[in-house]
């Protein structure tokens, strides 16, 4: 549960006290959940709050994500290069809803994959519907930017490949 702490109102999680911006910090500084969790007297769960609170609150969208494609347009292979905090923390959450896993780097690469399959879908579809969401939007903008306009129907069997060798790793 989110509170408020001291004269300047500092945002906390109760009970025990601890600055919602130190795990904030702690998480985009690339510290795990099990470093969080034995530095704070918190659960992955609290954890988790402190990424949703980061997620109503973050709302610089402009430039949040930058992408490089480390193959080919034949072999594409996106690194993002670039993400503000917005984006991280949306990310994030994001992939929560699609991996259930505590780690942050799997929960990043899944809710990334999640809004590129999204985005593409929609494309495949005629759908701009992608564009009224200010995450799919801002993403839509960086792969553009990066891969150019691409067949839709590549990228959307790509995923569906890639996710199923991974699957069966």
């Amino acid at each position: 549960m989110i509170g408020f702490r001291g004269r300047t109102k500092v945002m906390v999680l109760e009970p025990h006290g601890v600055p919602v911006q130190e795990i904030a910090d702690a998480i985009t500084n690339d510290h795990d959940m099990a470093w969080i969790c034995n530095k704070y007297p918190l659960t992955e769960e609290e954890v988790f709050e402190v990424i949703d609170v980061a997620v109503d609150h973050l709302n610089t969208w402009k430039n949040s994500i930058a992408l490089k494609n480390r193959g080919d347009i034949e072999n594409i292979d996106l690194e993002a290069t670039n993400v503000n905090s917005t984006m991280f923390f949306n990310i994030l959450a994001y992939g929560r809803i699609h991996d259930k896993t505590t780690d942050f780097t799997e929960l990043f690469r899944s809710g990334l994959v999640a809004l590129i399959e999204e985005i593409y879908t929609d494309i495949n579809d005629d759908s701009k519907a992608f564009m009224e969401s200010n995450i799919h939007a801002a993403l839509y903008k960086a792969l553009v930017k990066e891969i150019g306009d691409i067949d839709p129907t590549d990228v959307v069997e790509h995923l569906a490949d890639s996710e199923a060798k991974r699957a069966g790793e």
